[in-house]
């Protein structure tokens, strides 16, 4: 889900604007986050083994319906919350023994914060704190 984020500029940045970005769909501004969300399931289902089949049977190109599209981009959405809530705990958790600590780099192999945390902090870390 992250590589998809990352990978796609235009995901990336409909999702987790940039600081100061303020981009209102109202005025003209992007797309709708819904939008993105239905971009990530293409990404992410359209070729995947266990669900590429089911997927392929609801998306039907341009004509596939606002209710498929919200009932998959909910899954993102709520996944991506998700995943932010466990960064914010993590960071909590960490407090000030983890304070200066925002890349892999300023960790030292075999200590126990990279045993613990290293796996899965650094990406969706990265992710949130750049928008």
């Amino acid at each position: 889900l992250i590589t998809a984020i990352t990978d796609d500029s235009e995901i990336k940045q409909g999702l987790f604007p940039a600081p100061g970005a303020n981009v209102l769909t109202s005025q003209g501004g992007g797309k709708p986050k819904a939008d993105h969300y239905w971009a990530l399931c293409i990404a992410l289902f359209s070729e995947h083994e266990d669900y590429w089949d089911y997927f392929a049977r609801v998306n039907q190109g341009s004509t596939t319906s606002t209710k498929v599209c919200t009932l998959w981009g909910n899954k993102i959405k709520n996944r991506l919350r998700k995943m932010a809530m466990q960064v914010r705990e993590i960071r909590d958790q960490m407090g000030e023994m983890g304070e200066g600590i925002q890349h892999k780099e300023d960790l030292w192999e075999g200590s126990e914060l990279c045993n613990k945390w290293c796996t899965y902090l650094f990406k969706p870390y990265t992710l949130l704190h750049t928008s």
